[in-house]
């Protein structure tokens, strides 16, 4: 066993060998990093600590060291078998992750596209939860939810006119994109999750002429592919499986880019994310795809994001980059500009260290390049977490302890993300860069603060305090429930056909919880902002306030309590929703909200820790992840944090299509200024941006 004494894992610290093979890496017995599989990356990589140890269930204690993953291509099969019954059934710790395993269905992470399967226990859950909420009985409101994560019916490929129910505000114009996960079958055989599902991109264009809505594909490599063959040929990192079983699926590592998790309009172009990769690029006005998005070649495309070191033999492997998710805008006041601009950051794994090595690169509107920090590594961490902040003067991660078991991964029973768990009596941390700071032409130093075993879902913000306190608001997992997690030895993913069937019982509640990070002695505290709410998801900030101090967020919640709810109607029909009619978790004062799909947005006020606001969809609608657009230029100085649009996709389960609505983010509780009616169902879905007329 190998700890430190806060219980943390060691890095390991000797090389890597590569082994040739149809895999994106496998094993080594050569004294190495051990490696773990990267919950939401392309390939793991395996290897040991060294040749002293066998079969993991030899060992009373597994041991420890910081996981590497991802490893390209190999140099000699001959090595395969003799490494193969050492490394596959090793166990190995990292304390970064990148898992989206998070909230409601949404944590982004964890429904089951087309997965039917009810247990009784779960129809039990489903009648007590249907009863308490006037939702109808438990197998509609199952039926319901299961319809949201549904194939998208066909695609638009050009721009439609669609209904616009009431007027949209004056001001409101520009357009609005969201991609997710929207096709979960190929050849009749079902993706095994909701994330594994091929990425769809919907354009919705607002104007004085009324809405125009389009939606297409992103046609990645295998996306391509696999349109040809009509079955799928590569493995999803949540599960999904060639057919043939696990032998047709043992010792590929070759995982899909599905380009379904975030997407930005920037300048002129437009680009779709997904975390184990290079993100795609696409025609803003038509969705046509492009191809892989290198960034002028600063970033090179690979089988896996991982480097030796030696770029000869990381070319040689097929080693390059992989750009998360989750990118930050910058409103003219960061460390290099006085011009807005985005910050994203790219990612690769040090084979030798095992650590994460991170590179921010920061353009203008026009894609001119204004910052380029690189050489920033994340000690410890082998995942690349999920979200990230970003302002004028630091950028966080944070990091939470995972351990992974690969023999099913090799052996080709299980993805990636359904081998990660926590670790016990493990800690988390933060990872802040000072970006003002001068390196003095080295390599800038990121510094590490370790806190209790949170794991992080979404970032809301980060600012200064007057004290020089860093102030972060996420809402997250709590200690407890890491630790449950872990003493259970359960896969962050939870059961997915309890979730596709609507139990949501197993799924750890994400509380709004608020950090201070103090730097000159190096210690975090936190605490609970709101205890109205036991979970929230995709909280976001106004606009103009990211990297600000502020006092209100929205996010999406649960709606426990439905009764008298009329949904979304038409002008005529839509009776304000008075504040007193909240669902019982929402402003009761003391209740939790249930971790259940997500009905209802609300506004919380930071100052007071209370729910401010908020707006429920109805019995047989979900809400989706909104996108806040400013009602002022940011040159205007308003100062009101509330004075934004929530622009969102809706499912009514009772019309069989989506809607996007426009709520006002001083008022949702008046419901929605308008609604844009499409002639289909978008699947339950992720991320969106906002372009307003003029930002080319």
């Amino acid at each position: 066993k190998i700890s430190a004494p806060d219980c943390r894992p060691i890095a390991a610290r000797w090389p890597l060998w590569f082994l040739p093979m149809n895999a994106e890496r496998a094993c080594t017995g050569l004294p190495s990093a051990v490696t773990l599989v990267a919950p939401t990356w392309s390939a793991p990589v395996v290897g040991s600590r060294g040749l002293g140890f066998a079969i993991r269930h030899t060992f009373a204690q597994p041991p420890r060291c910081t996981a590497t993953s991802y490893v390209g291509t190999a140099i000699g099969a001959c090595a395969v078998v003799g490494c193969f019954a050492v490394a596959l059934s090793k166990r190995s710790t990292s304390t970064g992750s990148n898992l989206r395993s998070s909230s409601f269905a949404s944590t982004e992470a964890r429904t089951v596209a087309g997965s039917r399967r009810q247990g009784h226990s779960g129809l039990r859950h489903l009648r007590r939860v249907a009863a308490a909420e006037g939702n109808g009985s438990c197998e509609q409101h199952a039926a319901d939810w299961l319809e949201a994560l549904q194939d998208l019916e066909s695609e638009v490929p050009e721009p439609i006119d669609v209904e616009v129910v009431g007027e949209l505000p004056v001001g409101l114009e520009g357009e609005l994109f969201k991609v997710g996960p929207a096709r979960f079958q190929r050849g009749g055989r079902r993706y095994a999750h909701w994330l594994d599902g091929d990425g769809a991109v919907a354009r919705l264009e607002l104007g004085r002429g009324g809405a125009k809505f389009s939606v297409r594909f992103v046609r990645t490599e295998s996306f391509a592919a696999e349109e040809d063959a009509g079955r799928v040929l590569v493995r999803g990192t949540f599960g999904t499986s060639r057919p043939g079983g696990p032998l047709a699926n043992a010792l590929d590592m070759r995982l899909k880019n599905p380009a379904n998790t975030h997407v930005l309009r920037w300048g002129s172009k437009l680009l779709a994310f997904f975390e184990g990769g290079l993100p795609h690029a696409l025609d803003p006005a038509t969705l046509e795809t492009h191809g892989v998005e290198t960034f002028d070649m600063r970033l090179r495309p690979g089988l896996v994001p991982a480097t030796t070191g030696v770029p000869g033999i990381d070319a040689v492997v097929g080693l390059g980059d992989a750009v998360t998710a989750h990118y930050r805008h910058l409103s003219g006041d960061s460390a290099s500009s006085a011009s807005p601009s985005v910050a994203l950051w790219a990612y690769r794994q040090d084979v030798k260290s095992g650590n994460l090595l991170l590179r921010i690169l920061e353009f203008d509107e026009e894609w001119c390049l204004v910052s380029d920090t690189d050489g920033l590594q994340l000690v410890g961490c082998s995942f690349p977490p999920h979200d990230f902040l970003c302002t004028a003067r630091h950028a966080l991660w944070m990091s939470s302890p995972s351990q992974g078991d690969l023999l099913p991964l090799i052996l080709g029973f299980k993805g990636p993300a359904e081998c990660i768990g926590f670790t016990e009596c493990s800690r988390s941390a933060f990872h802040v860069l000072d970006r003002t700071a001068s390196s003095g032409g080295l390599a800038p130093q990121v510094r590490s603060f370790p806190l209790p075993p949170y794991h992080p879902v979404h970032f809301a913000n980060m600012w200064e305090s007057v004290a020089g306190h860093l102030e972060v608001v996420a809402c997250c997992w709590s200690p407890d429930s890491v630790e449950a997690v872990a003493r259970r030895g359960e896969s962050l993913l939870g059961s997915w056909a309890n979730i596709a069937a609507g139990d949501f019982r197993g799924v750890s509640p994400s509380p709004l919880t608020r950090f201070s990070i103090d730097p000159s002695v190096g210690s975090v505290t936190a605490e609970i902002v709101c205890h109205e709410l036991g979970h929230i998801d995709h909280v976001q900030v106004h606009p103009h306030y990211e990297g600000r101090s502020t006092r209100h967020l929205w996010g999406s919640v649960a709606a426990p309590d439905a009764a008298g709810s009329e949904g979304l109607a038409d002008p005529g029909e839509r009776a304000s929703r008075r504040r007193d009619d909240a669902p019982a978790a929402i402003g009761s004062g003391g209740g939790t909200a249930q971790v259940a799909p997500p009905q209802c947005f609300c506004c919380v006020d930071l100052e007071t820790g209370r729910v401010a606001d908020h707006w429920y969809a109805g019995p047989r609608c979900f809400v989706d992840d909104f996108i806040l657009v400013a009602k002022q230029p940011l040159a205007s100085g308003s100062d009101d944090d509330r004075d934004a649009w929530l622009l969102a996709p809706i499912f009514d389960a009772a019309r069989g299509k989506s809607s996007f609505v426009v709520l006002d983010g001083n008022d949702l509780a008046r419901g929605p200024v308008c609604e844009v009616r499409l002639p289909l169902r978008l699947p339950w879905g992720l991320h969106g941006c906002w372009s307003p007329v003029g930002a080319e």
